[in-house]
């Protein structure tokens, strides 16, 4: 728990430095990183979260159920370019 809360932390550091809330969306692959998404969320930012796994998607809508989390590939995805802030 000590880790996960250092990786928030750290991850809350980086997005305070180097991004400012908007009202774009910041596109975070899940791929095992779902705490990534808490500290994007929690620091103002609208974020999508993508996995390629049926059975991650469904453990992650379960553990964060208010989230934005598709079943996706980055490669396979249809948005307009500069559409994210971030990825």
């Amino acid at each position: 728990m000590k880790s996960l809360k250092l990786l928030i932390v750290s991850y809350h550091i980086f997005i305070e430095r180097y991004l400012k809330p908007s009202d774009r969306i910041i596109l975070e692959e899940m791929y095992d990183k779902w705490k990534n998404i808490i500290a994007i969320v929690k620091n103002g930012f609208k974020c999508i979260g993508i996995d390629y796994t049926e059975n991650s998607i469904n453990i992650l809508n379960k553990i964060l159920p208010k989230y934005d989390i598709r079943k996706n590939y980055v490669r396979n995805l249809k948005f307009d370019s500069n559409y994210f802030i971030g990825y």
